[in-house]
């Protein structure tokens, strides 16, 4: 394939980087709330109301900021990878249908006398339409799976 489709099958890599960085952000984020509130529960039980009110508010401001975090620094690789995908969608897109145009009239010329290669060339370009299409897709995928994977973990964090 050409190179169009390697700068796309490129970004779509990306795409699952970015996808995969997330998921990783965001493990560690519910990982470091978890370890909190796992400290947090360990507290005496009848302990003085003082100790009981502190033990609440280092969990209502440790939930804060884990929450915080999820919305800046995780978010923002977020809306990278959103970007990105829709990036590798449209050029994805475009190319696909270019390649879908030169494979019909590739297959024009094969109907001439004297276009009996025309068939091999609109095969190759069918072929790179749908490589485009599915290389489209997988980007997309990975992004659906980073905003499943952020929902998740932001869930996770806000529940007590």
């Amino acid at each position: 394939m050409g190179q169009k489709l390697e700068n796309v099958r490129k970004k779509v890599d990306n795409v699952k980087e970015l996808s995969d960085r997330v998921r990783d952000l965001g493990d560690k984020v519910v990982d470091d709330i978890t370890s909190v509130r796992d400290i947090l529960g360990e507290m005496p039980e009848g302990a003085d109301d003082d100790i009981m009110e502190a033990v609440k508010e280092v969990d209502d401001s440790s939930t804060q900021e884990a929450t915080d975090n999820m919305n800046s620094e995780v978010k923002d690789v977020l809306d990278q990878n959103k970007d990105l995908n829709a990036e590798t969608a449209d050029e994805a897109t475009e190319q696909e249908e270019k390649s879908q145009d030169a494979s019909s009239k590739f297959s024009e010329i094969n109907g001439n006398r004297f276009g009996k290669s025309g068939a091999d060339a609109s095969q190759r370009a069918a072929d790179s339409a749908e490589a485009f299409g599915e290389a489209r897709d997988q980007a997309q995928e990975y992004a659906d799976q980073a905003d499943e994977d952020f929902n998740n973990r932001l869930d996770a964090v806000m529940r007590h």
